[in-house]
């Protein structure tokens, strides 16, 4: 009985990392997380080193998707607006 358990918990344990670690990847493989768009048009600016001028209640109510790494400043822009 012991032993169904012990390997019912390490299989537990074993999905329960593989489920940490795709997460971590999928976060490592994106540049910009899902959120307000004021807030990822400033993480776009500070990745890139640019400056993105918006009117802040233009912007308050609208919500960017995940850009992922690699893009260039013009294509992640694009995407966000």
């Amino acid at each position: 009985m012991y032993r169904g358990i012990r390997i019912i918990l390490f299989a537990g344990l074993a999905l329960l990392t593989s489920v940490e670690t795709s997460a971590q990847q999928k976060e490592d493989e994106t540049l910009i997380q899902a959120q307000a768009l004021g807030s990822a048009l400033q993480v776009l600016a500070d990745e890139y080193d640019l400056q993105v001028l918006f009117e802040s209640a233009v912007v308050a109510n609208h919500t960017a998707r995940v850009i992922p790494q690699g893009m260039s400043s013009d294509a992640a822009l694009g995407e966000l607006l």
